[in-house]
């Protein structure tokens, strides 16, 4: 290993004064609640000094502590739009001195979108490359593709009443000059 460098990290969150919505004059307060519990790990760095590699996961255990709507109670349940697991992986490889070529994944897991986690977004995974081509010190070329399997993914929802579509397969060709 060249030069890698690698966490990791434990943690919980927790946020009081949550919207929360009496049940009886339907007045709207601050008295909910959640927590968020989780890991992460990630490494990042040379692998050789032709390989770099970009690394991460992380898990969640999103959680309504106390939380009302109305009648409906929902507390327990797993708070919306927040997946479980996420993952990413990005490595590049210089196979010649003015070559470089990288390709990687992203993970989201399912994401609920509701309080009372019936509808949801589903899981996705997402894969990227690229090719660059350093012309000198200060000018190179760059091309990348993304999404190359035109996976249908979901980016955000307002309120499980509908969802926007993320991007398709795209391709992006960049120039770029270093002033040095």
């Amino acid at each position: 290993v060249d030069r890698l460098s690698q966490t990791a990290a434990i943690f919980e969150t927790k946020k009081s004064d949550a919207r929360s919505t009496d049940p009886v004059t339907g007045d709207v307060s601050l008295s909910g609640s959640n927590r968020v519990r989780g890991f992460e790990l990630s490494a990042a760095g040379s692998i050789t000094p032709k390989w770099d590699i970009w690394a991460g996961f992380t898990y969640l255990d999103p959680k309504v502590l106390n939380y009302r709507n109305g009648d409906n109670d929902y507390s327990g349940k797993q708070i919306k739009f927040v997946a479980k697991q996420s993952a990413s992986l990005w490595t590049t490889y210089k196979v010649h001195p003015q070559w470089t070529v990288g390709g990687g994944a992203t993970y989201v897991g399912k994401r609920y979108v509701d309080d009372a986690n019936e509808l949801y977004l589903p899981s996705h995974t997402v894969y990227d490359a690229m090719i660059r081509y350093d012309v000198n010190k200060s000018l190179s070329f760059q091309l990348n593709g993304n999404n190359l399997t035109d996976e249908r993914i979901y980016d955000a929802s307002h309120v499980g009443l509908f969802a926007n579509v993320g991007s398709g397969r795209s391709f992006m060709l960049t120039a770029t000059y270093r002033y040095e």
